[in-house]
């Protein structure tokens, strides 16, 4: 994903209106001090774009910021996979987490098929699907939990995941209705 063009568009404060737009909009809401912005500067791959603030709870803006072309057709793998069987899989996984643990779920994507893998105090998965996949082979990671939430609210029989390397967003997304964002995991190879 190269972004090649991002921009503070407008600022607004708590009286401020919000401008009239008909440009897609992606928003960030969470908590206090939880990295909205750091999450702004790195999918932007920029250092100071979204200003970091020193004392939590200070920012009262909303921030517009005008991306052209973040979500480009130029993935690395596209990989096609039944819906029910990646979110049975990644729910199986989620079973081996004790409640405080937060471990990732690695999916190998090779040839024909997702390996899926975890590894946890209680034991270890393993478990392949089948899929379609076009492009480079690839080795990845995510938070099962924001798998999970992606795959529940989509109606389609298969989901398309489109994929760039190790470290950057996938994206799972149809022609018109939608498109998820979920960041991965960095992966630390023993």
């Amino acid at each position: 994903m190269i972004i090649k063009n991002v921009e503070l568009e407008i600022v607004c404060g708590i009286t401020s209106k919000i401008p009239d737009n008909r440009l897609p909009e992606i928003a960030f809401a969470g908590k206090s001090n939880v990295g909205k912005s750091s999450l702004i500067n790195t999918l932007m791959n920029r250092k100071a774009l979204a200003r970091i603030s020193a004392q939590p709870g200070k920012t009262q803006t909303i921030n517009f910021y005008n991306i052209n072309q973040m979500l480009t057709n130029d993935y690395e793998t596209k990989v096609t996979v039944n819906k029910r069987e990646l979110l049975d899989c990644i729910d199986r996984a989620t079973l081996l987490l004790r409640e405080a643990e937060n471990k990732p779920v690695i999916m190998n994507v090779k040839n024909d098929e997702i390996k899926m893998e975890m590894n946890t105090k209680i034991g270890s998965m393993d478990e392949n699907i089948g899929i379609q996949k076009k492009g480079k082979d690839l080795r990845i990671a995510f938070d099962p939990k924001f798998l999970i939430d992606v795959l529940r609210v989509i109606d389609e029989e298969e989901v398309n995941l489109y994929l760039f390397n190790a470290k950057a967003p996938c994206f799972i997304r149809d022609d018109n209705s939608y498109i998820y964002l979920i960041l991965p995991v960095n992966l630390i190879d023993n």
